[in-house]
């Protein structure tokens, strides 16, 4: 009931004029992506001992049985909300019609942002969109939508990011790296993913563009930079 046939979610999609599922993260879990040559879920990333950055949210989702999932959004969560991407600087665009794979053939859709499920309070009907529910209730263009993730289960945690990566943006916090006032974070940030991608031979990525940021990360502390631009 709850797994949702991805070709009627795609013409749901396309129909609210959308192209894209994003993925947003941290720089250093992009570059083990690159280096993979895969979109890897929490889960698949921790089991096979690859770098990740770590995110409060990790053991609620081991309790929850969505550490393995893949989650992309409809939106672009900084744009609609306005704020710095807490998942990352990094925002990943894949082509919505990868739900039309045949090894695809069911996706789920959050009704919110499961890192506000509480286990022993929220039912499978309060978590997801049922497929009754997905022709009403469901609007990929809402503004609560950057809450309404698409999820892929049952696929191994493992997303081929060719050929379905057609965006690659990176935020430009225009900041120098903190205690190195030579280095700038976006040189090293970008320098990283770089040498990523042309060790899995996934130069040149399409789709790249750098986003003016600096509004937005002016008053971010020196852990949390880190955390979001380190390699």
């Amino acid at each position: 009931m709850y797994e949702l046939d991805a070709r009627q979610v795609h013409a749901k999609l396309k129909a609210a004029d959308i192209s894209f599922l994003y993925h947003a993260n941290t720089v250093r879990t992009v570059c083990t992506f690159l280096r993979d040559g895969h979109l890897l879920s929490r889960g698949t990333l921790d089991e096979r001992g690859l770098t990740q950055t770590p995110q409060y949210t990790d053991q609620d989702d081991k309790d929850l049985s969505i550490w393995y999932d893949v989650f992309l959004d409809t939106v672009d969560i900084q744009a609609s909300l306005g704020r710095a991407n807490l998942y990352g600087p990094v925002l990943l665009g894949f082509d919505v019609d990868l739900l039309l794979e045949d090894w695809l053939t069911a996706v789920w859709i959050t009704k919110s942002n499961p890192a506000n499920w509480k286990k022993q309070e929220v039912t499978y009907a309060e978590r997801y969109f049922s497929s009754d529910e997905l022709g009403e209730s469901y609007d990929p263009t809402a503004r609560g939508a950057f809450a309404n993730h698409i999820v892929l289960r049952n696929i191994g945690g493992v997303l081929r990011l060719k050929p379905y990566l057609k965006q690659f943006i990176l935020d430009d916090p225009k900041r120098a790296w903190p205690d190195y006032e030579r280095f700038d974070l976006l040189s090293m940030a970008w320098g990283g993913m770089t040498n990523a991608a042309r060790a899995a031979d996934m130069l040149p990525l399409e789709g790249v563009q750098l986003r003016d940021c600096e509004a937005l990360y002016s008053d971010m502390d020196k852990d949390k930079l880190l955390k979001a631009f380190c390699p």
